[in-house]
């Protein structure tokens, strides 16, 4: 078992961290060595851009911002966001997609996109593959449309800006449906395809 010295870290400040470790009767390793790390300071963030459902975020560099520092992750009400709802605008700039209206602005978006049209499975015995051609919307562009799988009703998982997807069959006969979403919610109609006689 290992007991680093750990604590809440502030950007910006150093730390020192040890290693050693434990058995479960109270014997202790040496030492290690000390180690030295500055988190790196903390960006300084400012609103770009805001819809009904989206806000757009950008920073400037941090002092030790190069090639090896840093990667930035972007938290909503302290909650993570999810790679798909993200769209980087530049290489310290990003949209952030779908969020609840009450912070954003009204919205005047009611139409949903167009259904995935031309849905098609292959069936690989285990494995089937799922093609369509991407819905389109009065408002997105298509790389922000979220499409979501589902495999006989069940959610099996979505993406944006994507016109295929691998999936497993659970019995014999399978359903595969395809929904549209944009940014402000709207739904597309649901397109379904029907495999009989999978074996896996």
């Amino acid at each position: 078992m290992c007991h680093p010295d750990r604590r809440d870290m502030i950007p910006g400040r150093t730390y020192s961290f040890i290693m050693w470790a434990g058995d479960a009767k109270g014997r202790e390793s040496a030492k290690s060595n000390k180690l030295t790390v500055t988190p790196p300071a903390a960006p300084d963030v400012s609103v770009t851009d805001t819809t009904s459902s989206t806000v757009g975020l950008a920073w400037a560099p941090v002092s030790d911002d190069d090639s090896t520092c840093c990667k930035y992750r972007v938290f909503a009400n302290g909650v993570l966001v999810s790679a798909d709802n993200l769209q980087w605008t530049g290489e310290r700039a990003v949209t952030v997609l779908r969020l609840a209206a009450a912070t954003t602005q009204p919205t005047t978006d009611t139409t949903g996109p167009t259904a995935p049209g031309d849905l098609s499975a292959w069936d690989f015995g285990c494995e089937t593959w799922l093609f369509w051609n991407e819905s389109v919307d009065d408002v997105d562009p298509q790389h922000v449309i979220r499409h979501e799988v589902r495999v006989n009703g069940v959610f099996d998982g979505a993406q944006t800006g994507i016109d295929r997807w691998i999936t497993y069959g659970t019995q014999t006969s399978n359903t595969f449906s395809v929904q549209a979403v944009d940014s402000a919610g709207n739904r597309s109609p649901a397109s379904s395809v029907t495999l009989t006689n999978q074996t896996c």
